[in-house]
């Protein structure tokens, strides 16, 4: 369908072809993501089929796992909700970790983008609220306050700083 409509209907340009087989000796335009992409620079409807293959490809990793068999759907319960196993122990480093379905790897947006990924798709039953905690650094934050070091201190209270970069740039 996606040929008829770049090839047929909007005529777009074949930037490369399949190998040729009986039923098309000349073989069939190509859309694969490289083809894609270089169409995207000039194309919406491109841009909007990448878009797409990338939701898509996220979307059944999120419900079926990278091994296909992992994912959100094994972890759901009959009542339609996941349970993950919280622990305080279990890292090396003492941070807050789950078992079973990871939802702490449930795509986060970066700072500057608007869209909430797929965390939007947990919903909270009525009467509770959904929450996010991110310490920021809370272990450089202790270390400041407790060194006494006014510039850890200054680096740790202007949310702006990225306190890994400052630190590497004193370094």
């Amino acid at each position: 369908q996606l040929h008829e409509v770049f090839f047929d209907k909007l005529r777009l340009p074949i930037l490369e072809r399949t190998k040729p087989t009986d039923k098309h000796p000349d073989g069939q335009p190509s859309l694969t993501e490289t083809v894609l992409m270089q169409m995207a620079c000039k194309y919406a409807i491109a841009q909007a089929v990448v878009d797409l293959r990338k939701v898509e490809t996220d979307m059944s990793r999120l419900l079926k796992g990278k091994d296909g068999h992992s994912g959100l759907l094994k972890h759901m319960d009959d009542d339609g909700y996941v349970y993950p196993n919280w622990k305080v122990h279990g890292t090396v480093t003492g941070r807050l970790s789950s078992s079973g379905f990871n939802v702490q790897g449930v795509n986060r947006p970066d700072e500057d983008e608007t869209d909430e990924g797929f965390r939007e798709l947990f919903i909270p039953d009525d009467g509770y609220v959904m929450i996010g905690a991110d310490y920021k650094q809370l272990e450089m934050r202790i270390l400041g306050r407790v060194a006494g070091s006014k510039a850890l201190n200054d680096i740790c209270s202007d949310p702006k700083l990225d306190i890994h970069k400052m630190i590497a740039a004193m370094m």
